[in-house]
């Protein structure tokens, strides 16, 4: 009996049901499972809190006008004695920094200048605060990758300006130095935007002046609390 027409007729049928299975599953690694898509972060650099950034920002702020009266003639009626006041006023300014990047820490130094209207008139003088600044280093650290919480510290300087109402125009400028201390928060919108909020103890100790009479010190502690916008490179 002659078998290779069986033999022949077995490899079509097979050849066929290849073929048919290869119609019905044209991609075996279509049976493979597949991993969702994901969205990408807009954060896509490992990076993301470093560089130079810019901004403005805006707050409130009370002031003490501590005066120390030191009376170093002892033939003189005039007495030693300390004047302080407070007064309270908004707030705003710039800022520029550079912040770096090291995982979950972020550190950086940050410079800023403020406008102030701060001021106290009481017996016909008139204390203000025109401006300060202040240039600080920055420490913190990212809960998440949108969020960053910091301390911060360094050196304070501004102006306080005294001047006579009664009519004499008397005006003096004290250069003032001192430190600062605080602690924020920063929120990325983006890539780039970045909004936040501080709050920063300042502390001002201008130079004595004297009168040939008195010596007279003057320091100023500021408590301030300011909004912040940001835009980073």
């Amino acid at each position: 009996m002659k078998r290779w027409p069986y033999i022949l007729a077995g490899v079509g049928i097979g050849w066929m049901a290849v073929v048919v299975g290869s119609w019905s599953h044209p991609v075996w690694g279509a049976d493979l499972p597949v991993k969702p898509l994901v969205k990408a972060s807009p954060f896509t650099s490992a990076c993301q809190w470093c560089g130079l950034y810019f901004g403005a920002n805006a707050g409130y702020g009370g002031a003490d006008f501590i005066a120390n009266f030191d009376n170093s003639d002892p033939l003189s009626d005039l007495k030693s004695q300390s004047v302080k006041h407070s007064a309270n006023s908004v707030l705003g300014g710039v800022h520029l920094g550079y912040n770096y990047q090291f995982g979950p820490v972020v550190i950086g130094a940050e410079t800023d200048f403020s406008l102030t209207g701060i001021k106290h008139s009481t017996e016909g003088i008139e204390s203000s605060l025109p401006w300060f600044g202040t240039t600080r280093l920055r420490a913190g650290i990212l809960p998440t990758e949108y969020l960053l919480i910091y301390g911060t510290g360094g050196v304070a300087y501004g102006h306080v300006k005294v001047g006579d109402l009664t009519g004499s125009n008397t005006v003096f400028t004290t250069p003032t130095v001192g430190w600062v201390l605080g602690a924020g928060a920063e929120y990325a919108l983006g890539p780039n935007i970045k909004i936040g909020a501080e709050y920063l103890h300042v502390d001002l100790d201008g130079p004595s002046v004297t009168n040939g009479i008195q010596t007279i010190g003057t320091r100023v502690p500021i408590d301030l609390i300011r909004g912040r916008l940001s835009y980073s490179f």
